[in-house]
C-alpha cells in the first residue's frame, strides 16, 4: 500500500522542534512504522514470536499498517521524534521548554 503525501491527503504540513517535515519525511516516518509491523507479523508467521491469538494480532498490525500508512498517526508524539530524526538526525528532548531544547 503506498503511503499517501500530505497534498493527497488535505493536511497541514507537520511542525515540530521549528522544523517543517517534508513529504519524503513523512513517507518514510509511516514506512518505518509499517516495517516494524511487516517484521512483528513475519515473526508471529515463523513462531519466532509467540501470541495468544496470532489470528487476531496479525489482523490488529495489518490495520494499524493500513491507518499509519494513511496517516493517521501523523500526529503522535512518536512518529513526530522519529521524524523529526530522519529528516535532520536530531533527537532533541520534545516536551522540555525551549531552553533546555536548545541546551541538548
Amino acid at each position: 500500500m503506498k503511503s499517501p503525501s500530505i497534498r493527497e491527503t488535505n493536511r497541514q504540513p507537520i511542525p515540530i522542534n521549528g522544523v517543517i517535515l517534508t513529504d519524503e519525511t513523512i513517507t518514510a516516518t509511516r514506512e518505518h512504522f509499517a516495517d516494524i509491523s511487516r517484521a512483528t507479523i513475519d515473526e508471529i508467521r515463523t513462531g519466532v514470536t509467540k501470541v495468544d491469538d496470532p489470528d487476531g494480532t496479525i489482523a490488529w498490525l495489518e490495520d494499524g499498517i493500513r491507518s499509519g500508512l494513511a496517516g493517521d498517526s501523523d500526529h503522535t508524539v512518536t512518529f513526530r521524534q522519529r521524524a523529526l530524526w530522519i529528516q535532520t538526525g536530531d533527537m532533541p528532548p520534545i516536551f522540555a521548554p525551549p531552553s533546555e531544547r536548545e541546551a541538548a
